[in-house]
């Protein structure tokens, strides 16, 4: 499987399966970032169709241009590909000091479906976990 973690930072991806490959981007060149890239800049460097998975970890809640990145990880994504998102839940005490934070996500008007939803003690978080369906 060929997965892309989005904004990963300090954090890449570490898949479980053995022959996956992560590729990782992030906007600024830091340990174990394989593609510097802004995620506010269009096009995505990659292929159509070029991914099985995507991964965006608390990096979505950051992105102004939330419409059109989406549109690109569509792009690049195979069909049945699977998109993993995880923001902070919108009323978390740590969404009000979060530094540079552009958009507030809620599981009562989700943008994408909703699967789970994860309340740690400290900081409280919604992932969404969905399937594009992409016509061939």
């Amino acid at each position: 499987m060929k997965i892309l973690d989005i904004g990963c930072g300090r954090n890449k991806y570490k898949s479980i399966t053995k022959g996956d490959i992560v590729i990782s981007l992030d906007r600024v060149k830091l340990h174990r970032v394989d593609i510097v890239h802004d995620l506010e800049k269009f096009s995505l460097p990659f292929r159509d169709n070029e991914f099985d998975k995507v991964i965006a970890f608390h990096v979505l809640e950051h992105i102004k241009n939330f419409i059109p990145l989406m549109a690109e990880l569509h792009r690049i994504m195979k069909a049945g590909a699977i998109l993993e998102i995880k923001v902070p839940f919108y009323s978390a005490q740590v969404c009000n000091i979060m530094i540079q934070r552009i958009k507030d996500f809620s599981p009562f008007l989700p943008l994408i479906t909703l699967v789970k939803v994860h309340l740690p003690t400290k900081l409280m978080e919604v992932e969404y976990n969905s399937k594009l369906k992409k016509e061939k």
